[in-house]
């Protein structure tokens, strides 16, 4: 008897909470669903830390500009965009934790941690001033789902544990308020964009009495040219997290269908809302790349 039949003979004869455990599978699904959640996760740093500093920078060219023009604008909400960038990076983190504890169970693979839950104590309380009590409880969860992963030796036969109930709750919670965040930063980034073209519209005005373009043309030729580039740079940053949400709006569907492997290991092929999610998480990840460094 081979040993593939006496596998199916096996599987034929557990209940269905205990399929995964008789033999390994190749949950493809799961597996692609996993790396691609690892690929979007590790993108986010990069967006973060590439414009931590910008929103700043603009505040001291609104400075410069209301000395050249006369001109006030709305302060930028630099704390405001900060709390949000912390909460994305605390919350990318416990993504990143999930998708790699699911992608090694998958490969029935022991899973490894570094601990990450014992040094986020203080940084998880700060998303309750931005992500709420909820999404700061989910985000421990999904630490000690890490640990008890990493402690008890997780191996394929706890897919489905990792996969439902209040683990999958937890990454759904994280994943409604990290789309949210997205959406702040996206809108932070076209506040700073409109900015640009109120200076540009205040700077184009030739009733203006502090008009500098008629007073300092050199001035005003060197003060374009700086917020033309400005200007490229937060539109090609725009379109680029663009997709990244259109990415990110895709990873429910991509769920659900992933964890179909649950009840129907080794399919034939990558089902379309998780192909979907992950042709759409590479396409982000290269544009990305290109406008953030």
């Amino acid at each position: 008897m081979s040993a593939g039949f006496r596998c199916r003979l096996v599987l034929a004869a557990i209940p269905l909470a205990s399929l995964l455990a008789a033999c390994a599978h190749n949950v493809a699904n799961i597996r692609t669903f996993a790396s691609s959640v690892q690929v979007m996760a590790d993108d986010t740093p990069d967006i973060v830390l590439a414009d931590q500093t910008s929103c700043t920078q603009n505040s001291l060219l609104q400075n410069e500009f209301k000395a050249l023009e006369d001109v006030n604008l709305a302060p930028l909400p630099c704390a405001q965009l900060d709390a949000v960038a912390k909460s994305i990076l605390i919350e990318t983190r416990a993504l990143q934790a999930y998708a790699t504890v699911l992608n090694s169970v998958a490969q029935d693979q022991f899973v490894t941690t570094d601990d990450d839950s014992n040094s986020l104590g203080a940084s998880i309380d700060t998303l309750k001033g931005t992500s709420g009590g909820a999404v700061a409880a989910a985000v421990s969860k999904i630490f000690s789902l890490v640990e008890s992963a990493a402690l008890s030796g997780y191996r394929q036969r706890k897919l489905t544990e990792v996969m439902s109930g209040g683990n999958a709750q937890a990454f759904k919670t994280i994943m409604v308020s990290y789309t949210q965040l997205v959406d702040q930063y996206s809108g932070a980034l076209q506040r700073r964009s409109d900015d640009i073209d109120l200076m540009r519209a205040a700077m184009s005005n030739v009733h203006s009495g502090h008009n500098f373009a008629r007073t300092e043309p050199l001035a005003f030729a060197e003060f374009s040219l700086r917020l033309d580039g400005i200007q490229a740079d937060l539109k090609s940053k725009q379109a680029a997290l663009q997709d990244f949400k259109a990415a990110v709006l895709k990873i429910q569907p991509a769920f659900e269908a992933a964890a179909q492997d649950l009840t129907r290991p080794n399919p034939k092929e990558i089902y379309s809302d998780v192909k979907a999610f992950a042709g759409q998480v590479k396409d982000a990840h290269d544009k990305l790349k290109k406008a953030f460094g």
